[in-house]
């Protein structure tokens, strides 16, 4: 039997087209002009690699108004950045990175881009369920001013999910062997989705602390100011939001990883005690919009 296929097409050379009319060059030319009719469909329908991507881009680099303050402190209900001091990057998230988590939750990074945009502006929560406001002896006028020791939410920005049924809040959980941040293995943090009338559950309550030790007792009730190194505390495990110089890449380009993860530097205090340090990994600030109309005023 005479073969339809040169020795080079049947090891797998594909070099020959169907205008030399050798080998099966009639299936070759049906699947030629079936592989144009594909992507002209994929073109005229938006569905290219290159349109996915824009759209995303779209969708996480969209521009967001951060609030503005007029006495330094941070209110709830407020949009603000979160960033950290030690890879000078901003808390940002990716709608295409699913944790391995059963429920909706995405992947968190502190990312180098710090324009306030939808992945990396957040919104600033109470959490309802609580006294602090009688414990700490909050004065109703303060209502709406985040304190050290009160707990709050980190809500993700509604544009960045417009259509959603729910919030994405800032989780994490204890690290066991199944569930850890993907590069280090310390606590994963992420973004979960709560669905609207749904109760937030512990895990996505955190807190602020005073970031010198000697002083967090004293700091405890005061107001949050802007642009102030604080520690962001889990209030279920009791580990410190943190990130580090390790590499995170992603589709926005090499970022670094977001865990919970308690860095202690110890030193010595008065009367020879010693007391623990948190490093600049542990340490974040809450940027807030530059209110340039008060500055003018000022000067």
């Amino acid at each position: 039997m005479e073969l339809i296929y040169t020795p080079q097409q049947i090891a797998g050379y594909k070099g020959y087209y169907h205008s030399v009319r050798i080998g099966n060059w009639s299936e070759e030319l049906e699947l030629q002009e079936s592989r144009l009719k594909d992507f002209l469909y994929r073109k005229e329908h938006g569905e290219l690699a290159l349109h996915k991507a824009e759209r995303k881009l779209q969708q996480h680099l969209g521009p967001v108004e951060l609030s503005k303050t007029e006495d330094g402190r941070v209110r709830f209900d407020s949009v603000a950045l979160l960033f950290n001091h030690r890879t000078e990057s901003v808390v940002a998230t990716d709608l295409n990175d699913r944790t391995k988590a059963v429920e909706e939750a995405y992947s968190t990074t502190t990312s180098w881009y710090g324009e306030p945009c939808a992945r990396n502006a957040v919104t600033i929560k109470k959490y309802d369920s609580s006294d602090d406001d009688l414990v700490l002896g909050i004065p109703e006028s303060e209502k709406d001013v985040l304190h050290y020791g009160q707990k709050f939410h980190i809500v993700a920005s509604s544009q960045l999910r417009p259509e959603a049924d729910g919030d994405l809040f800032l989780r994490t959980q204890a690290a066991t062997p199944l569930v850890s941040s993907k590069y280090s293995h310390f606590q994963e943090v992420s973004f979960v989705h709560i669905a609207h009338g749904s109760k937030p559950r512990w895990e996505t309550v955190w807190e602020v602390v005073a970031a010198d030790a000697e002083q967090r007792v004293e700091m405890e009730g005061m107001p949050v100011s802007v642009e102030t190194p604080v520690l962001i505390k889990h209030c279920a495990t009791g580990a410190y939001l943190s990130s580090d110089f390790i590499a995170y890449k992603n589709d926005f380009g090499t970022e670094y990883e977001l865990s919970g993860m308690t860095n202690l530097d110890s030193k010595k205090a008065s009367f020879g005690d010693r007391v623990n340090a948190a490093k600049n990994h542990n340490v974040f600030a809450f940027l807030y919009a530059a209110d340039t109309e008060s500055k003018e005023k000022e000067s």
